[in-house]
């Protein structure tokens, strides 16, 4: 097998992004519940980050192990409809 890299991802690993959604001066984005797969060791964040390829991007994003997750951010589920008047 292979090393493990920050944080215990291996090269492969899908991941979702959990931060909060943003664009680079690059162009590439980074969507909150995105998910996108390890490529390797962050060249800037290391060792607290890894180097991510989300789809839509040419290239890939460094990301703080904080923003990455194995399972996808939970999502606040829509409020039901109101009840109808039940009573006079």
């Amino acid at each position: 097998g292979q090393p493990a890299l920050a944080g215990g991802f291996c090269l492969g690993d899908p991941v979702y992004f959990v931060g909060r959604t943003q664009t680079f001066i690059s162009g590439a984005r980074a969507e909150r519940g995105a998910r996108g797969e390890v490529v390797g060791a962050s060249r800037s964040l290391s060792p607290v980050g890894l180097a991510v390829r989300f789809p839509g991007n040419k290239e890939s994003i460094d990301c703080y192990l904080t923003s990455l997750s194995h399972t996808p951010p939970w999502q606040p589920q829509p409020m039901p409809p109101l009840l109808q008047k039940m009573w006079c």
